[in-house]
């Protein structure tokens, strides 16, 4: 089975057990030291890497794998390190390199790596294999095609099993030409394959989660634009209620200066008014004496001054009490709408932040799904290559 991609992008999963060059061969692909290695038996590399390089206008995407049959591997651990391989090289590989080394014996580990490219990826996978053997400088004078004829039955039936494709590479000899080559015959083989990736039902459930993560990443991401579209809205309304609380702040004073302003007022008139009866009073009671027939005419007309004056301060006391208290309704009805539109934009806010954190809570959701479901599937596949026979 096939997918058909862009041709400008080439994706390339090495496979092989630990020592043969992995990490050096995809190294020499890229064009620099990018995998780990070491020269000893030892892995080095011990989980899935991934490296990009452009060759001839082409995105080459190389991805290195820990040794499958590793036994410094737990099967959990090399069971992850599968469920990462395949979802890097999503939505598929245009190639499984499987890397064999020129003078060491094709042993069972290699035979069971084999068997389990098949269980795992299908039978359809070896449609996409290419053998590739490093220490091409240890032919010497042999040559490759009298190399392969001394191969021993497994092996052979392995490059048959793999339609013949097989190529030789020299990691010590990093060049342009060797990388062109294996390039050259990569692209071959995907033509002869239809153009496209390998894929099987493993990639397609991949994809399937793909998508559903593609929808929640875009709707995460939507109202994160959203979020960002709206602070600067959110931001003005801001400043226009500080500046609103600014403003009746002011007012409240320029009000609290003016009433005191007339309050002052008020009382130096009536205290300007109080002195003048005063004066009249001393005048009045001056002339008592010489009008003493007036007397109950006067204290009459001092009793209603009396009564006049209580009543202008009842008045002003009446008057400056409702001021205070218009003054006191107006904050009141200011400071609930401002407390009222500031509840208004924090919810908003709060509500758009929720939506952002469910979306993102949902996406790890299907991603640990997908996970989950991966391992399960791999375990069983793997359950059936516990022994070491090319099918």
């Amino acid at each position: 089975m096939s997918a058909q991609l862009s041709a400008q992008e080439i994706r390339i999963v090495l496979i092989g057990k630990t020592g043969v060059g992995k990490s050096a061969t995809g190294n020499s692909i890229l064009g620099r030291d990018h995998f780990h290695k070491a020269a000893s038996s030892k892995s080095v590399t011990k989980q899935c890497s991934v490296a990009t390089t452009v060759f001839d206008g082409k995105t080459i995407k190389v991805l290195d794998t820990p040794g499958w049959c590793d036994t410094e591997l737990s099967e959990a651990e090399l069971t992850q390190a599968i469920v990462k391989c395949i979802d890097m090289s999503y939505p598929g590989p245009h190639v499984f390199l499987f890397i064999l080394a020129i003078g060491n014996r094709f042993t069972n580990e290699e035979k069971q790596t084999v068997q389990q490219i098949q269980e795992i990826f299908g039978e359809g996978a070896t449609r996409y294999t290419l053998i590739l053997f490093t220490k091409g400088d240890a032919l010497e004078d042999t040559t490759f095609e009298d190399y392969l004829r001394g191969a021993t039955a497994d092996l052979k039936a392995l490059i048959d099993k793999c339609g013949g494709r097989c190529h030789v590479f020299n990691n010590k000899d990093r060049n342009y030409l060797q990388v062109s080559k294996l390039l050259k015959k990569i692209q071959d083989m995907v033509q002869d394959n239809g153009g496209g990736c390998y894929t099987n039902t493993t990639y397609q459930l991949l994809e399937q989660y793909k998508k559903r993560e593609a929808k929640l990443q875009q709707k995460a991401e939507a109202t994160r634009k959203e979020m960002k579209a709206r602070e600067p809205e959110f931001q003005r309304l801001i400043k226009l209620i500080e500046l609103e609380q600014q403003c009746q702040s002011l007012r409240e004073t320029q009000l609290h200066e003016q009433l005191t302003k007339q309050n002052h007022m008020i009382v130096t008139m009536l205290e300007h008014m109080q002195t003048e009866r005063n004066e009249r009073r001393q005048e009045v009671e001056r002339t008592q004496k010489a009008l003493s027939g007036q007397a109950a005419e006067h204290q009459k007309l001092m009793e209603l001054e009396r009564q006049k004056q209580r009543e202008e301060q009842l008045k002003h006391q009446q008057y400056m009490e409702n001021e205070e208290i218009k003054r006191k309704n107006e904050e009141s009805q200011h400071r609930q709408r401002t407390e009222k539109e500031w509840q208004r934009l924090e919810k908003e806010k709060q509500e758009m932040s929720k939506r952002y954190e469910k979306t993102i809570l949902q996406l790890e959701q299907q991603k640990q799904m997908r996970d989950t479901e991966m391992l399960e599937l791999l375990k069983e596949k793997m359950r059936k290559t516990k022994t070491c026979i090319i099918s």
